[in-house]
Protein backbone atom coordinates (compact mmCIF):
# COMPACT_ATOMS: atom_id res chain seq x y z
CA UNK A 1 0.00 0.00 0.00
CA UNK A 2 1.16 3.54 -0.69
CA UNK A 3 1.68 5.40 2.23
CA UNK A 4 2.18 9.42 -0.21
CA UNK A 5 -0.35 11.47 1.04
CA UNK A 6 -1.46 15.06 -0.56
CA UNK A 7 -3.18 17.56 1.37
CA UNK A 8 -4.32 20.64 -0.79
CA UNK A 9 -5.04 24.00 1.15
CA UNK A 10 -7.90 25.53 0.46
CA UNK A 11 -8.21 28.99 1.82
CA UNK A 12 -11.29 30.11 0.72
CA UNK A 13 -13.29 27.60 3.17
CA UNK A 14 -11.04 27.78 6.13
CA UNK A 15 -11.31 31.46 6.10
CA UNK A 16 -15.27 30.82 5.78
CA UNK A 17 -15.17 28.54 8.51
CA UNK A 18 -12.78 30.90 11.16
CA UNK A 19 -15.77 33.55 10.39
CA UNK A 20 -18.55 31.31 10.88
CA UNK A 21 -17.23 29.53 14.35
CA UNK A 22 -14.71 32.65 14.88
CA UNK A 23 -10.89 32.35 15.20
CA UNK A 24 -10.89 32.37 18.73
CA UNK A 25 -12.44 28.66 19.59
CA UNK A 26 -10.27 27.07 17.29
CA UNK A 27 -7.17 28.54 17.59
CA UNK A 28 -4.37 26.56 19.02
CA UNK A 29 -2.93 26.98 22.52
CA UNK A 30 -0.39 29.84 21.73
CA UNK A 31 3.60 29.17 23.04
CA UNK A 32 6.34 30.82 22.48
CA UNK A 33 7.97 30.65 19.28
CA UNK A 34 11.75 29.43 19.19
CA UNK A 35 14.55 30.77 19.58
CA UNK A 36 16.62 28.20 18.12
CA UNK A 37 17.24 29.02 14.46
CA UNK A 38 20.14 29.02 12.48
CA UNK A 39 21.32 32.20 10.28
CA UNK A 40 19.80 30.23 7.16
CA UNK A 41 16.28 29.80 8.58
CA UNK A 42 16.32 33.61 10.80
CA UNK A 43 16.65 34.36 7.60
CA UNK A 44 14.07 33.26 4.99
CA UNK A 45 10.23 32.97 4.72
CA UNK A 46 7.81 30.81 4.42
CA UNK A 47 7.31 30.36 0.84
CA UNK A 48 11.02 28.82 0.50
CA UNK A 49 11.85 27.27 3.94
CA UNK A 50 14.80 25.35 3.01
CA UNK A 51 17.55 24.97 -0.22
CA UNK A 52 16.37 23.18 -3.21
CA UNK A 53 19.84 20.83 -2.99
CA UNK A 54 20.39 20.19 0.74
CA UNK A 55 23.78 18.38 1.99
CA UNK A 56 22.35 16.42 4.75
CA UNK A 57 25.96 16.92 6.17
CA UNK A 58 25.09 20.63 6.49
CA UNK A 59 21.76 19.57 7.64
CA UNK A 60 23.27 17.91 10.57
CA UNK A 61 25.31 20.28 12.12
CA UNK A 62 22.72 23.04 11.53
CA UNK A 63 19.88 20.57 13.66
CA UNK A 64 22.04 21.08 16.71
CA UNK A 65 20.94 24.22 17.11
CA UNK A 66 18.02 25.06 14.91
CA UNK A 67 14.55 23.44 15.61
CA UNK A 68 13.27 23.90 11.99
CA UNK A 69 16.35 22.33 10.18
CA UNK A 70 16.10 19.37 12.83
CA UNK A 71 12.47 18.65 12.01
CA UNK A 72 13.20 18.43 8.60
CA UNK A 73 16.14 16.13 9.46
CA UNK A 74 13.84 13.79 11.42
CA UNK A 75 11.26 13.81 8.85
CA UNK A 76 14.22 12.33 6.63
CA UNK A 77 15.38 10.07 9.25
CA UNK A 78 11.35 8.34 9.38
CA UNK A 79 12.42 8.11 5.54
CA UNK A 80 15.24 6.35 6.26
CA UNK A 81 17.92 9.36 4.47
CA UNK A 82 20.87 9.79 6.74
CA UNK A 83 24.70 10.18 5.85
CA UNK A 84 26.55 12.32 4.14
CA UNK A 85 24.67 12.61 0.52
CA UNK A 86 22.65 15.47 -1.09
CA UNK A 87 19.03 15.45 -1.45
CA UNK A 88 16.65 17.23 -3.94
CA UNK A 89 13.75 18.73 -1.78
CA UNK A 90 10.40 20.39 -3.59
CA UNK A 91 8.67 22.78 -1.97
CA UNK A 92 5.38 24.77 -2.59
CA UNK A 93 2.72 26.66 -0.64
CA UNK A 94 1.98 23.69 1.84
CA UNK A 95 4.35 21.32 1.14
CA UNK A 96 8.59 20.45 1.56
CA UNK A 97 9.14 17.12 0.28
CA UNK A 98 11.48 15.11 -1.58
CA UNK A 99 11.82 15.78 -5.43
CA UNK A 100 10.08 12.87 -7.09
CA UNK A 101 9.42 11.22 -3.93
CA UNK A 102 6.81 11.67 -1.17
CA UNK A 103 6.10 14.86 0.91
CA UNK A 104 7.81 14.98 4.33
CA UNK A 105 6.31 18.24 6.21
CA UNK A 106 3.05 19.58 5.65
CA UNK A 107 3.26 23.83 6.78
CA UNK A 108 0.39 25.37 8.40
CA UNK A 109 -0.17 28.94 9.43
CA UNK A 110 -2.12 31.10 11.68
CA UNK A 111 -4.95 32.77 9.90
CA UNK A 112 -4.01 36.40 9.44
CA UNK A 113 -0.27 36.14 10.69
CA UNK A 114 2.07 37.86 8.65
CA UNK A 115 5.28 36.78 9.61
CA UNK A 116 6.96 33.34 9.47
CA UNK A 117 6.81 32.18 13.16
CA UNK A 118 7.58 28.51 13.32
CA UNK A 119 5.40 28.07 16.76
CA UNK A 120 2.11 28.39 14.63
CA UNK A 121 3.65 28.19 11.27
CA UNK A 122 4.68 24.15 11.48
CA UNK A 123 2.51 21.03 11.60
CA UNK A 124 4.37 18.01 11.03
CA UNK A 125 2.04 15.45 9.32
CA UNK A 126 4.08 12.22 8.70
CA UNK A 127 1.86 9.28 7.13
CA UNK A 128 1.18 6.12 9.09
Amino acid sequence: MNDDWLSLPDNDFATNFFDLIGWDQAKPIPNTPTSRLCYSCKNRNSEQLFDPICDLSILHERARSCDVCSLLQDALHRKGIRGRQVVTLKQDAAHVGLKNGPNLLSLYREPGEKIFRVSYSMRVDAPA
